[in-house]
């Protein structure tokens, strides 16, 4: 868990440094691209503390994951489909509105998710301490970001999207994977609070 949930902490620290190149890549101004990528972090920053303040159980911390990730990958592939059109038919007002509510959304998805992602690791993980689980997370995080800035860096825009929506499906997919399989092994109720 702390190697699928460290994938998604370095697609959030790596998206903060891909998504200028990636949207002035398929045809964005600098200043829109910019923009978007700010969107991009205050809306993670909202969704996070927002988010956070609701979720009260642990029932609700995983039901809360969960949905983080199919709109990660709902917003990732929007955002895949609007730089393959902005590189075939050029910039507009309208495509700039959509980039900046798709950034907007998966800001709030992939980067907001973060602190749940740590909760529920360190339930999951006790009796290890919260320091060691989040370092964990941590170090695979960064690791994965750096590694995913150097290729999505000498790679088009459009092929960087491709990237990043290839990475969050295949997140998505060992995240739900593992939850199926945890949950079919898990013979303690208490560790299982959530349908």
């Amino acid at each position: 868990q702390a190697l699928i949930f460290g994938v998604m902490v370095g697609m959030a620290i790596g998206l903060q440094n891909i998504n200028p190149h990636m949207l002035e890549g398929v045809g964005f101004s600098d200043v829109t691209a910019g923009v978007a990528n700010c969107v991009f972090q205050l809306a993670s920053v909202a969704a996070g503390i927002g988010v956070g303040t609701l979720v009260k159980e642990r029932c609700q911390l995983q039901r809360a994951i969960r949905i983080f990730h199919r709109v990660a990958l709902a917003s990732s592939g929007g955002v895949l489909l609007l730089c393959l059109c902005v590189s075939i038919n050029g910039t507009s007002f309208a495509s700039q509105l959509c980039l900046h509510a798709l950034e907007m959304i998966q800001g709030a998805s992939v980067m907001g998710s973060m602190p749940l992602l740590y909760q529920e690791s360190v339930y999951t993980s006790h009796p290890a301490s919260e320091n060691f689980t989040t370092g964990v997370i941590n170090f695979a995080g960064v690791a994965f970001s750096a590694a995913l800035n150097q290729i999505a860096c000498t790679v088009s825009g459009l092929q960087a999207a491709t990237l990043v929506f290839a990475v969050v499906l295949a997140q998505t997919m060992f995240f739900t994977a593992h939850e199926r399989r945890w949950k079919a092994s898990a013979a303690d109720v208490s560790l299982n609070t959530c349908a």
